[in-house]
């Protein structure tokens, strides 16, 4: 049935009910054609699964490797996640290719497409499967290199002999690849940041060779893929966008905005193009994630000002203003600094979709938040000691404040690396230990401006002599504080900005990023909307 396609519901499901009542008497081969057939056909028993997955525990010494593959596919197939199966599986795969059944192609190629479609590709099982795959890449099929690729794509591993291997013999043998797979495997590069330039001529050529194969999804994939490895192939660009144009209606938002983004970063302008994007993201606007909407305003925010790029703005600030409105209600005043974890706003701001939202939405963030732009000659300070010190990544602040209770004044200026050390004393960590960070995930830029905040406040509760417990006392301290970031913030960088506000409402808080690095073209999980 599985092989002719044939899925007749009732039968599938008194045969599944059968074979759950003999599952005393299963065996491998069984347990693995079983599973391949019921995925195959995407039919869904869960107590037979369920019985498949504990007694191939039980038995997997005796499974073989063909055996594994089948098994470890047809759970990913089927959207069925269990660690203990998938760890069995690895150490199964890995004792059999011990001895001389070593693993075949087709098996490497269902093993890495499972375990990474399942998010169980480890490092460690990653590696192994690069070094059985490496030595006999000549002998993949165009079908079992996309999946392979794809695998370790979307795992973020970067095996560099492997990949080098792989691109050499695609791009040698590119006719022998559907435009479909030259897509993906060109996705999947961009997707690791691995530049291989003869592979990217090579499907440019194929192209030009056979426009019609190539769908506007595709070559989205492609020009998304170049762009992140920085391969500027103007004619090929302006080649294909009217064909992407053609397809405009089958491109979902993620597709839409990587168009765009990758237009727009290899500075290849086709007007015609850019029309048909706004005109289909208007349309399609509220499918839009808010990274997705926000990467696409960016994208367009140079140039003649259209009335749907205005649409589009006007549609964004609304969904940001969710996300404002959540941060005052996070930290509406003194006494929720001490219950943050607890405060019914934070669930819907985990929710919002909030990573990477570029200059303009994380702009329109702060502006709204009350965060203003410190003046130039804070700015030109910090500028001094970035270059004279050749810092990459760094955050500076200024403080200049004064406690209207004591009569007393602090000055303070600082530039620090990322990284760098500061006084461990008990006083900066008990101010540290009063701001929460990381609601929305950690980077070093957050740890940063966390240690930033955090020496901020020592001056304060020093010099000012203010009583950290004491809202009176905190709302004596009349002043602003400048900061200087090298890196876009992200939301837990605003959240820390909240608080700070909230703990010193009298203290007027201005904001200012400059990058200073290239940004990392590199994601370490890639999501499997990708595709």
């Amino acid at each position: 049935m599985a092989q002719w396609g044939a899925r007749e519901e009732p039968l599938l499901k008194a045969i599944a009910q059968t074979l759950h009542r003999q599952r005393d008497n299963f065996e491998p081969a069984q347990m693995s054609m079983v599973s391949w057939a019921f995925s195959t056909l995407s039919f869904k028993y869960d107590p037979l699964l369920n019985a498949i997955m504990a007694e191939s525990i039980n038995q997997i010494g005796n499974f073989t490797n063909p055996e594994l593959a089948h098994l470890a596919w047809a759970f990913a197939n089927l959207r069925v996640q269990d660690r203990g199966l998938y760890l069995a599986i690895a150490q199964q795969v890995q004792r059999n290719s011990a001895g001389p059944a070593s693993m075949e192609p087709a098996e490497i190629a269902n093993i890495a497409w499972a375990f990474a479609k399942n998010q169980m590709g480890t490092d460690s099982v990653m590696r192994f499967i690069a070094e059985q795959a490496e030595p006999q890449i000549g002998s993949f099929k165009a079908a079992e290199i996309t999946m392979l690729i794809w695998a370790f794509a979307v795992t973020g591993q970067q095996h560099f002999g492997l990949m080098s291997e792989i691109g050499s013999k695609v791009a040698k043998r590119a006719e022998k690849f559907t435009p479909s797979q030259l897509a993906h495997v060109t996705w999947a590069f961009g997707a690791l940041g691995m530049r291989q330039s003869d592979l990217c001529e090579k499907v440019a050529m194929c192209f030009e060779n056979n426009k019609a194969g190539f769908t506007a999804q595709g070559l989205v994939q492609i020009v998304w893929g170049f762009a992140m490895v920085q391969y500027r192939h103007k004619g090929f660009m302006e080649s294909v966008a009217p064909q992407i144009i053609h397809g405009i209606s089958d491109l979902k938002p993620l597709a839409l905005w990587r168009c765009a983004w990758a237009y727009n970063t290899l500075l290849v302008s086709h007007a015609e193009l850019r029309k048909a994007i706004l005109d289909a993201a208007v349309e399609r606007v509220n499918e839009f994630s808010l990274k997705g909407l926000a990467r696409l305003v960016e994208c367009y925010k140079i140039g003649h000002h259209t009335e749907n790029q205005a649409r589009l703005e006007t549609h964004l600030k609304e969904r940001l203003s969710m996300a404002v409105e959540g941060f005052n209600k996070l930290f509406p005043d003194f006494d929720s600094l001490h219950d943050v974890m607890n405060s019914e706003a934070l669930p819907p701001l985990q929710s919002i979709g909030m990573a990477d939202l570029k200059v303009f939405a994380t702009e329109t963030i702060l502006a709204d938040l009350g965060f203003t732009t410190p003046n130039w000659s804070f700015v030109s300070r910090c500028l001094k000691e970035v270059h004279m010190r050749c810092l990459p990544d760094c955050v500076g602040f200024e403080i200049q404040a004064e406690n209207a209770l004591q009569q007393v004044q602090i000055s303070e200026f600082c530039v620090r690396a990322f990284g760098e050390g500061v006084d461990n004393s008990e006083s900066y960590i008990e101010a540290t230990d009063l701001l929460v960070p990381d609601l929305f995930g950690g980077t070093p830029a957050s740890e940063a401006v966390l240690v930033a905040l955090g020496e901020a406040s020592v001056h304060v509760y020093r010099s000012l002599l203010v009583n950290p417990q004491s809202s009176e006392d905190c709302k004596a301290v009349i002043g602003y504080l400048r900061m200087f970031l090298s890196q876009i913030p992200s939301f837990s960088i605003i959240s820390l900005l909240v608080q700070w506000r909230t703990r010193f409402p009298n203290v007027q808080i201005e904001f200012v990023e400059m990058q200073m690095t290239a940004p990392k073209t590199v994601s370490k999980s890639v999501g499997m909307e990708s595709q």
